[in-house]
């Protein structure tokens, strides 16, 4: 897992597969942490949206990167759109795992308690959509 601060954007590119790779080699990213909330479809918890605060450096900075990592898609012919409105979508799969801050793991029936939660998060990039692979809750 790299940091989204020790990122040097020259040594991104996309793969065969079109992941998101670094230096050639697969890389998961750590967000910095942020405010995110659960989506919902047909109360089945299906993904995470995270906020972008504009006034935050670090928040900014991994704009910053998501944005690059955009049109590197783009330029491949690979039309995507990672941040619209301030927002990061992050898609959900039957391997991604949640945790407290206590590290302990949770189910994503926490989610429903509230709206807006705080959070660190670990995820690779295929195709221009981010995958969880991590979460931890930050109180």
């Amino acid at each position: 897992m790299t940091s989204y601060k020790k990122i040097d954007l020259l040594k991104l590119s996309i793969d065969s597969n079109d992941n998101i790779v670094y230096d050639g080699e697969f890389i998961e990213i750590k967000s910095p942490i942020i405010e995110f909330e659960a989506k919902y479809i047909d109360n089945t918890f299906n993904g995470i949206n995270l906020k972008i605060n504009k006034n935050s450096d670090s928040h900014n900075l991994f704009a910053n990167l998501l944005g690059y990592v955009e049109r590197i898609y783009n330029l491949n012919k690979i039309r995507v759109i990672i941040i619209h409105d301030d927002m990061i979508k992050i898609k959900i799969t039957e391997s991604s795992r949640f945790f407290d801050s206590k590290t302990k793991e949770i189910d994503t029936n926490f989610f429903k308690s509230s709206n807006l939660h705080k959070g660190l998060f670990s995820f690779y990039i295929n195709s221009g959509d981010i995958y969880l692979k991590q979460m931890i809750l930050i109180k």
